[in-house]
């Protein structure tokens, strides 16, 4: 993707229909299937944006749905209404944020998922917590909203344990607009900046030389040199911080709250372990049994 050009050329068309050259050549086989199903996305992506615009044409005002592609079709068809020069959200970037929510709304909580119930698992005494504080709220009321479930503690503290040490994204990139100095060093425009977001983590001078044990508790004292924004970066920071950051919370915290009441957590076999992959987001490879 550093390569100049390459990401233009892996979502061409042209290179779709010659895409079989990629098995020819050593060691792009990979691509192939990135490129496919790249390709698949986008074309899913392009026949959901053409219901949107029918449903935004065809329906009357107030009346749409309210999914996250609706409300971006009405608000562009709302403004070029006013005014048929103002700027808009062109179908390119509509089809992009698509990808957008696909990749950060699924990929990154099921990765999120996975953490909590490894953990849970691996926690019994944690895990019944959980389920003791949980039950009753979910007991008789399946679709409890999101402010029952806020302000559950050990909900918040397991969820913001387990993103703490296994962030779905475990490193970021930024790239230096301005030729300037970060203390002493002196840093060129255009320079590519990485932020270990894992490490940042799990720094034993926040965190204790116990920082990269899953202990819920600390989320209940935590240290006098926490900084939510510089010492939990797993939804990053600043204007690029995550902006789906409440709505992954939500959905997590009834996941997590719903799974907890009916089904009891632990390691498939004796001595199952972690394995981690690590590509765009951290994956775990694992199996974990479960019981009503």
């Amino acid at each position: 993707m550093f390569i100049p050009g390459m990401l233009k050329l892996m979502r061409s068309s042209w290179l779709y229909e010659r895409r079989h050259w990629l098995d020819i050549i050593p060691f792009t086989g990979y691509f192939r299937v990135l490129h496919e199903s790249m390709h698949r996305i986008t074309k899913i992506s392009e026949k959901l944006l053409e219901q949107k615009i029918i449903e935004s044409i065809s329906l009357p005002e107030g009346e749409g749905k309210r999914d996250i592609m609706s409300i971006l079709v009405r608000s562009r068809k709302a403004a070029l209404e006013k005014d048929s020069k103002a700027y808009t959200i062109s179908d390119a970037i509509m089809v992009d944020q698509v990808l957008t929510f696909v990749g950060a709304g699924h990929a990154a909580s099921a990765i999120t998922l996975t953490a909590v119930l490894w953990f849970l698992a691996n926690d019994q005494k944690a895990q019944a917590r959980l389920r003791e504080e949980v039950t009753p709220i979910m007991e008789g009321n399946a679709h409890a909203d999101y402010g029952a479930l806020k302000g559950l503690q050990w909900l918040d503290c397991v969820l913001m344990e387990s993103l703490r040490l296994f962030p779905a994204i475990p490193l970021e990139a930024g790239m230096a607009n301005k030729t300037d100095y970060v203390g002493d060093i002196l840093v060129p425009k255009g320079t590519v900046i990485y932020i270990p977001i894992a490490v940042v983590n799990t720094d034993k001078g926040t965190w204790g030389e116990d920082a990269e044990e899953w202990k819920p508790s600390r989320w209940l004292d935590l240290p006098k040199e926490f900084n939510l924004t510089y010492s939990f970066l797993s939804f990053y920071a600043g204007s690029t911080a995550c902006i789906g950051k409440t709505m992954a919370f939500m959905e997590l915290k009834m996941t997590i709250a719903r799974l907890i009441t009916n089904f009891t957590f632990e390691p498939a076999y004796d001595g199952q372990v972690l394995n981690l992959e690590t590509g765009i987001s951290t994956s775990k490879c694992l199996g974990v049994a479960s019981q009503f």
